[in-house]
């Protein structure tokens, strides 16, 4: 389990969201910046500055793995990973 804290970068590994009208759903491959970290009763959430959701929990962060920038992430084309000098 990944000790997630704000400022993570969070791919995507397991798109299994029931959206609601306005969200914003991410899906497998894409990556987003960790704004903030919940805790619920049974696992962490976290909430995605990319991937707008009306519940306060955020996502399931059993869903994301936690990357760093410029690593290569197979499946991911070489053009959508994150450089650090980008």
């Amino acid at each position: 389990m990944a000790d997630w804290a704000v400022g993570d970068l969070a791919l995507c590994v397991r798109s299994i969201w029931a959206s609601r009208p306005g969200d914003t759903v991410p899906r497998s491959g894409q990556v987003g910046l960790v704004e903030r970290v919940t805790q619920g009763a049974n696992h962490r959430g976290l909430v995605l500055r990319e991937f707008q959701t009306s519940n306060k929990f955020g996502w399931a962060a059993f869903a994301f793995v936690k990357i760093t920038p410029g690593t290569e992430i197979e499946g991911v084309e070489a053009e959508n990973r994150i450089r650090e000098n980008a």
